[in-house]
Order: structure tokens, then C-alpha cells, then sequence
């Protein structure tokens, strides 16, 4: 199932992109932010702890970027501050539907937006930054948003096979269906009159058309 959204041929890519993007930038920063006591702001991902179904591999880069940086931590967190933040839904153009495909190519995909994220809340951008920001000013170590997402990581804690069940119920399609045939699309399809009020500052791609192209 895994190939659905991030094929393999992808992995190198999105290794190159979340976690050696981070890691070689780290690297020739830490002199200067030994010397100015700078802080690091990690982002990673609330999905290193929530196991969204077929985005198996885009986690596991985002768990190894927030492992790296812990150990960071360790090694040089006297001299540098490092907060890591775990987002989960924020606007953003993987949020609004760009996946990769087959073709490791970066195209629109609604529907399939729609079967991952269904009508889960959404935290407007410059709300997500400005949580950020504060939270590193005051030495923070970790920082998950939006605050609701905070109650699926105690779920992950103490009751993990709730929390899978419910999202094999939603996100998974039933046998001989297929991979957007799901309980999460047919919620978005019932209660998409409130999508303005969950899932506020919906972007726009001129440069790509309907079908993703």
C-alpha cells in the first residue's frame, strides 16, 4: 500500500529533501550559532508518532529528522537552542493536495487529499508561525500543533490500537474497493459546506490544472 502516494523510486528524493536538507544546513550553521547562542527550529511532523495510512515513508524521514536533532540536542544544546516542532495539519501546499507520483513528479491531487486529511481541522499558516516563533524565544523543546492534535499523541501513548483502528475505518477502503473509496471522502462529500471553517486558506495553483498537469 505504500506505493500508492510515495512510491519507492521517491525515497531517495524525499530523504534528500527532509532530512539531508536539514542535516548539511545544520551543519554549516552551527559555528556562527555557537557563537551568536542561535537557536535551531526543527520541523518535523506530527505523523512521526500518528500512522497515517500511505504515508508510511514520508514519516519515516520525519521521525529521523527529529531523532538527529534530539541527539543534537544532547551534543550542543548548552550553546544552541533546538525546538522541534511536530505539526500536524497546517496550510500548506502538501495540505491543499500536491503529492508525488510514480514519475516523482509534484502534481495536484484533490481527491486524494480529501481521503487523507478528510475534514480534519486545519491551522492557518501565520497562526502556525507565530506559535513557532514564541515558543523558541522561550527556549521551548518540542512544540506540537494545532493544540487539539496534542490528545492523538496521549492516544498513541496509552491506546495505540484505538487510534490505528480508527484510522484503518477511515483512511483504509474496504476489500474490492478502491484506493479513494473511503469513509474519510464520503465525510468530506457530506459536511463539505463547512470546509471554509475547518480547513480555512485554501490555496490556489494556477500553473496546474485540475487534473494535476
Amino acid at each position: 500500500m505504500m506505493n500508492i502516494i510515495i512510491p519507492l523510486v521517491s525515497l531517495t528524493l524525499l530523504i534528500d529533501i527532509n532530512f539531508w536538507g536539514s542535516v548539511y544546513a545544520t551543519h554549516f550553521a552551527i559555528p556562527y550559532l555557537k557563537k551568536t547562542k542561535g537557536k535551531i527550529i526543527v520541523i518535523s511532523s506530527a505523523a512521526t508518532w500518528l500512522p497515517v495510512p500511505r504515508l508510511g515513508l514520508y514519516s519515516a524521514t520525519k521521525a529521523a529528522v527529529t531523532s538527529f536533532y534530539e541527539t543534537l540536542r544532547v551534543e550542543i544544546g548548552k550553546e544552541v537552542g533546538i525546538t522541534i516542532v511536530s505539526p500536524g495539519l497546517t496550510e500548506s501546499e502538501m495540505t491543499q493536495g500536491k503529492f508525488l507520483t510514480p514519475r516523482s513528479t509534484l502534481e495536484l491531487d484533490q481527491e486524494m487529499r480529501d481521503v487523507e486529511m478528510s475534514m480534519t481541522p486545519m491551522m492557518p499558516a501565520k497562526e502556525t508561525a507565530k506559535a513557532i516563533v514564541n515558543r523558541a524565544c522561550e527556549g521551548a523543546y518540542y512544540l506540537t500543533v494545532p493544540t487539539w492534535i496534542r490528545s492523538l499523541y496521549y492516544s498513541h501513548a496509552f491506546i495505540p490500537q484505538v487510534l490505528e483502528w480508527s484510522n484503518q475505518l477511515l483512511i483504509m477502503p474496504r476489500p474490492g474497493s478502491t484506493d479513494r473509496d473511503t469513509i474519510s471522502k464520503k465525510i468530506v462529500e457530506v459536511l463539505y459546506g463547512f470546509r471554509p471553517c475547518l480547513q480555512p486558506g485554501k490555496v490556489e495553483y494556477p500553473d496546474i490544472s485540475d487534473n494535476g498537469h
